[in-house]
């Protein structure tokens, strides 16, 4: 009994030593994780813009409060939006009505044609 008492203890002794031994290494790069110095350098570019991006942000922020002023505007510009999508993914353009009104004008024109 004696014998297992003292293999318990010499477990349960190298178990503590092994953990602080973990933790007195582990515990450094913790502080390390915390500082975002350390882990990503920060260069001027990355915290503020160029001018000339900053000119063109301007420039678009502006463009975009006076088309929100005028609503006729607004439909314009969506127009010109889905228009640009439309040519960029031609497989998605649903002009089966476009399709369908110029099909209806060339049966319109053929038959005052043959009258």
């Amino acid at each position: 009994m004696k014998y297992l008492i003292n293999h318990l203890q010499s477990i349960i002794r190298r178990a503590v030593i092994s953990m602080a031994i973990a933790c007195l290494l582990v515990i450094p790069f913790l502080h390390l994780a915390t500082q975002p110095v350390a882990a990503a350098p920060m260069n001027g570019q990355a915290v503020s813009p160029s001018q000339t991006e900053q000119i063109e942000r301007e420039q678009a922020y502006e463009a975009a409060a006076g088309i929100a002023k005028d609503p006729d505007g607004m439909e314009e510009e969506y127009e010109k939006n889905l228009d640009a999508y439309y040519d960029r993914h031609p497989e998605e353009n649903p002009n089966i009505l476009q399709e369908a009104e110029e099909l209806v004008e060339t049966v319109i024109d053929d038959t005052t044609r043959s009258r």
